[in-house]
């Protein structure tokens, strides 16, 4: 209605323009503008802007169906008033152009007048809507001087229900008494028996391990016998090794022999070799001494007796020397080598003592090892024949009990389900209980208010409906004017407590009670939280948890919020979602959907 009034006003302006710049003359330009559905108004305006008559305003902004009456049967008067007016303006027209400048001005406070109009009018239709609002709800209020009498039966019914749920209740708790007690019953017998079964378990856990370790000490002793086989094996390669080593030194022995016998007969030769050669060299010397003595002086024939006779002695020295240093390394050789084959021959036959002492103990071993084995095998036997039995017996009763214990359970959970759904009836029997005594408390409370019917904001807050959706776009510029952000948010809620707020990126969510008067319990309610990149998350609100009117709770991730640990909603290690897509369910003690808030978000 706003802009439809500034339209008019603008081709008024206009029109007004175009009257004043035509040479001054005349024009008329009028305006409807509705004061009521039931009324109009016709403001006859001059070609400056000027109204007519000033009456008019006033009556306008108090119209009223007598008023307008009247304002139709003066337009003949308008219409007298409207020629002086335009005699007036045949004069006007020889006026200077300060005139004109003023009228201008008077133009454009004219254009405010109307604006200032054309608001009051629409305030006067928004209250008169307003009040017949309210005159409506004033009227509903009014059709019963009492509120009982409309909600007679209601209460009368309430009150029925209240009764049988009390009688209900102490039936209830008679049958959970019964239950008790038998299931205390089956109790102790499930102890019982599960007493004699642990029994039973550690006594086959004793077989168990002591033929464990008989097994492992029959394993042990087949694992030295086959060690003591091989090194029987093994002392016996031994055995053999020494005897072709000593097969062998005989033969190098015998060679040995064989090459002093030898080397004897070639020293033998030798010595007879330089006895001839003595012989000879003898023979020569002679021959030069009788040469000598014939052809050289006595003086001569001396001094080369003389160094002949050193020379001579000198080679005699250096052959004994050489013979004797010969015959000593021959002794020594020979002595190394008699020592040498002297103590290998001691070597082996102390080795071949060792070996057979230690055949014969090994002998011995193995014989006790083996009788050992034997009656190992005949406990073994004895006790497998033992412990196959007890298994069977064992067997049997773990199938015994089991039955038992399938029956006893498939009892214990048919009486707890009946229970769980009998006291699920009653708490949701006690919550209507108390529903209905905090709205008969309401009626009480706005029918003892004497302004009640002043206090419109809580008469809406009574007759609210239950459903509510909205949704709420957010947009973040920066300094380029581009789109850095985008959230999208959808909210559906039933009854009183509504999901306030939710973090962008998942920090927290916030639920309130909406209520003016009235508490809300959310003990056991859920908060799941779905997000399309991640694992759903789910929180569960203690037991006996009560929200009150316009108060709110803010249940924060972890690590987020020092103050509250036990309201958390998520863990530390999960990241930001940004950009995400999620929604946020609040599901009551049922699993139905109390609160649904969708949230997208666009980076």
């Amino acid at each position: 209605m706003i802009k439809r009034s500034l339209v008019k006003r603008v081709n008024f302006a206009e029109e007004v323009s175009l009257g004043a710049s035509d040479g001054y003359e005349s024009g008329i330009a009028s305006v409807q503008l509705c004061a009521s559905p039931k009324a109009a108004l016709n403001v006859k305006v001059d070609s400056f802007g000027v109204i007519t008559n000033d009456d008019t305003c006033q009556s306008i902004s108090s119209c009223s169906d007598s008023k307008l009456e009247l304002l139709r049967l003066d337009d003949e008067n308008f219409l007298k008033e409207i020629e002086v007016q335009r005699k007036i303006l045949n004069a006007l027209t020889i006026s200077s152009a300060a005139d004109i400048e003023a009228r201008t001005g008077q133009v454009f406070k004219i254009a405010g007048l109307n604006d200032i109009l054309a608001t009051i009018i629409e305030k006067s239709r928004f209250y008169e809507a307003d009040n017949k609002h309210k005159l409506r709800n004033l009227e509903k209020f009014r059709r019963h001087q009492w509120p009982e009498k409309l909600y007679i039966t209601e209460i009368a019914e309430a009150k029925k229900i209240i009764l049988d749920l009390e009688n209900e209740a102490v039936e209830l708790n008679k049958k959970c008494g019964n239950l008790k007690n038998e299931f205390g019953v089956q109790e102790r017998e499930f102890e019982i028996s599960q007493q004699f079964e642990d029994w039973e378990r550690k006594e086959v856990d004793r077989l168990i391990l002591e033929y464990s370790r008989i097994e492992n000490e029959a394993n042990i002793l087949k694992r030295r016998l086959f060690e003591g086989e091989d090194h029987v094996k093994k002392l016996k390669g031994y055995n053999l090794f020494y005897s072709n080593l000593l097969n062998s030194t005989r033969k190098n022995a015998a060679v040995e022999r064989l090459s002093k016998m030898e080397l004897s007969n070639e020293v033998y030769a030798l010595l007879q070799e330089i006895s001839m050669m003595r012989e000879e060299q003898d023979f020569q010397v002679d021959g030069l001494k009788t040469n000598i003595d014939k052809e050289f002086s006595a003086s001569y024939r001396e001094r080369f007796r003389n160094e002949f006779a050193k020379e001579l002695q000198n080679v005699r020295k250096e052959h004994e020397k050489l013979v004797n240093a010969r015959r000593i390394e021959l002794q020594c050789w020979y002595e190394r080598r008699l020592r040498e084959v002297e103590l290998m021959m001691m070597k082996r036959t102390s080795n071949r003592n060792r070996e057979l002492r230690e055949l014969n103990m090994l002998k011995e071993q193995m014989m006790g090892l083996r009788e050992r084995c034997l009656h190992y095998e005949q406990q073994n036997l004895k006790l497998t024949n033992q412990i196959s039995s007890m298994s069977m017996q064992l067997q049997q009763q773990r199938d015994k009990y089991k039955a038992i214990l399938e029956q006893s359970d498939s009892e214990i959970a048919k009486l707890s389900k009946e229970h769980d759904e009998l006291a699920l009836e009653f708490e949701n029997l006690m919550r209507s209980k108390v529903d209905v005594q905090e709205e008969i408390n309401e009626y009480q409370t706005l029918l003892n208010d004497a302004k009640f019917t002043d206090d419109s904001d809580l008469a809406m807050e009574i007759f609210r409906p239950n459903l509510i959706t909205t949704e709420i776009e957010e947009q973040i510029l920066n300094k380029d004017g581009e789109t850095v952000k985008k959230t999208a948010k959808q909210q559906i809620s039933k009854g009183n407590v509504v999901i306030k707020d939710v973090a962008s990126d998942g920090c927290y969510v916030t639920v309130e009670n909406i209520s003016a008067v009235t508490n809300e319990p959310i003990g056991q309610w859920k908060i799941q939280r779905c997000v399309d990149s991640g694992a759903d998350i789910i929180f569960i609100f203690p037991y006996a948890f009560a929200l009150g009117p316009h108060k709110s709770i803010k249940v924060w991730a972890n690590d987020q919020n020092k103050r509250s640990k036990q309201l958390v909603l998520k863990n530390s290690q999960d990241p930001p979602i940004i950009p995400y897509r999620s929604k946020i369910v609040l599901l009551n003690v049922l699993g139905e959907v109390a609160a649904k808030r969708r949230c997208y978000c666009y980076c």
